[in-house]
């Protein structure tokens, strides 16, 4: 073979060499631009959701304001609406919290167990199938002193064994999730768990169980007795008048002694917004815990992003 030929295929293999090259430096480079794209879209859309949330408290302000003013609260509670907007869906619902047990109430602010939340919170983790020792837990991680209150308590030379270590809260719970850290929780079987957790509440002042929002377990755990939850529930229809508009209404009925009603009311002044955005390929839920004064004037007071 002449050197003539053997340098054109040298200059032929060269060239291939070059083009291959090129071609794998400009697929990565389209690659990475796809890449970049698709990132840059993710971000534009999980902020046109982000912003769908926030829209989303306000007009909740306006509905709640509206229906409480037309006397129309609890045709509003609970239901699940769905809006479309610019390049999704916006579900949202709103739930009464004091529909629930408020778990910070079960301290005063002078250190001082009440009694009576303690025992319905008992009570009610009996009805949802768990040990009632949990609410001790409870108390000692709002509580400030560093003493148990009984064998199922926990304060930091518990925590402080765990890995990693930490401490006990000594004041109020910020959210549910926050159980999460107490001892024995995770224990909890998950199915259990969810269905106590809907008839709880970790809202930031003492607040009284809305009787007209109660669910039947709560309901069991003030004391009311079959019977009796059904005569409130016959009250709670159309047909029986409606909500109660005073605890005076719900004395008539004469279905608990007077002491036991205490810490009820007829009235609410937190509500948890729920709201799921869906926009594009990106999905957040929000959950907003909205407070109305009794004078009407409405604000966030908390908000959270995947969890309660």
């Amino acid at each position: 073979m002449s050197s003539k030929v053997r340098q054109r295929g040298v200059a032929l293999i060269s060239a291939l060499l070059v083009v291959a090259l090129a071609s794998t430096a400009a697929a990565q480079l389209m690659s990475s631009q796809y890449l970049n794209l698709r990132h840059s879209g993710n971000l534009f859309m999980r902020d046109q959701a982000w912003q769908y949330l926030k829209g989303s408290e306000a007009f909740a302000m306006v509905l709640l304001d509206k229906a409480i003013k037309n006397d129309r609260l609890y045709d509003l509670l609970g239901q699940e609406s769905t809006f479309p907007v610019e390049g999704g869906v916006l579900t949202g619902r709103i739930d009464d919290l004091q529909g629930r047990l408020n778990l910070n109430g079960i301290v005063n602010a002078e250190g001082k167990i009440i009694g009576i939340i303690q025992e319905r919170l008992q009570y009610l983790l009996g009805i949802k199938g768990i040990d009632g020792a949990l609410a001790d837990t409870i108390v000692d991680w709002i509580d400030s002193d560093s003493n148990p209150v009984s064998q199922a308590g926990a304060e930091d030379d518990f925590y402080l064994g765990q890995t990693p270590p930490y401490r006990t809260a000594n004041t109020r719970m910020a959210s549910i999730g926050e159980l999460l850290l107490l001892r024995g929780y995770r224990k909890i079987p998950e199915k259990k768990r969810r269905e106590l957790e809907k008839d709880i509440a970790t809202l930031p002042a003492n607040t009284p169980i809305n009787i007209n929002s109660a669910s039947d377990d709560l309901l069991k755990a003030i004391g009311f007795k079959a019977d009796g939850i059904s005569a409130i529930r016959n009250r709670l229809s159309k047909d029986g008048g409606g909500p109660f508009k005073s605890l005076d209404e719900l004395k008539t009925l004469k279905l608990l002694p007077e002491e036991k009603l205490d810490g009820l009311a007829t009235t609410t002044e937190y509500f948890q917004l729920t709201t799921t955005a869906q926009i594009g390929r990106t999905r957040l839920r929000q959950y907003s815990i909205i407070h109305r004064s009794q004078k009407g004037a409405m604000r966030v007071v908390a908000r959270s992003l995947g969890t309660p």
